[in-house]
């Protein structure tokens, strides 16, 4: 039934774990802008921060977030329209077990299935929306699933060759 629908958990796994990161950096950069707390110095790694390379840790991090972010919304929006679709199909589902109970007849010359495809059009027009979203909910969610990983290595590869690259050169000169 789709009221059983609705008492389900509405998220996948995955949006669920986007979502804990997305809140967990979300807090920590609250922490880290509030109290001024930006790090001079990772010991383990043997980093020392200057006043600009503090300020590009914190453009990083806003640049993380809004990455969380964006990737969260395109999930929960996925998760949201299979759950609501999820729903609609149940509904439709129970309102052809529902004529099939009432009215026992052969389905050829059935007016009663008429009645059914009635309540089904009624329905997807109510929520035609839902069905419609779909489609281009699952080309964004399939872009940043495949795309935008591979477009993000690329340019931190670039950038990380690039600086390499640079910090090579200056050494040299």
């Amino acid at each position: 039934m789709a009221r059983e629908t609705r008492l389900i958990d509405p998220l996948s796994e995955v949006t669920r774990k986007e979502r804990k990161v997305l809140l967990g950096l979300s807090v920590l950069s609250i922490f880290i802008v509030g109290t001024d707390a930006v790090p001079t110095k990772i010991s383990a790694l043997g980093i020392e921060f200057g006043a600009m390379d503090q300020q590009v840790f914190v453009w990083l991090l806003a640049a993380v977030i809004a990455y969380f972010t964006i990737t969260f919304i395109v999930y929960a929006s996925s998760d949201y329209v299979a759950w609501k679709k999820e729903m609609l199909d149940e509904y439709l589902e129970g309102l052809k077990e529902y004529w099939s109970d009432v009215y026992e007849a052969p389905t050829s010359g059935n007016p009663y299935l008429d009645a059914i495809e009635h309540d089904r059009q009624i329905a997807f027009r109510k929520h035609r929306l839902i069905y419609r979203m779909t489609n281009p909910i699952s080309v964004v969610r399939a872009f940043f699933e495949f795309l935008l990983p591979v477009l993000v290595g690329g340019a931190t590869f670039y950038i990380v060759a690039l600086q390499c690259e640079l910090s090579t050169l200056l050494r040299h000169l």
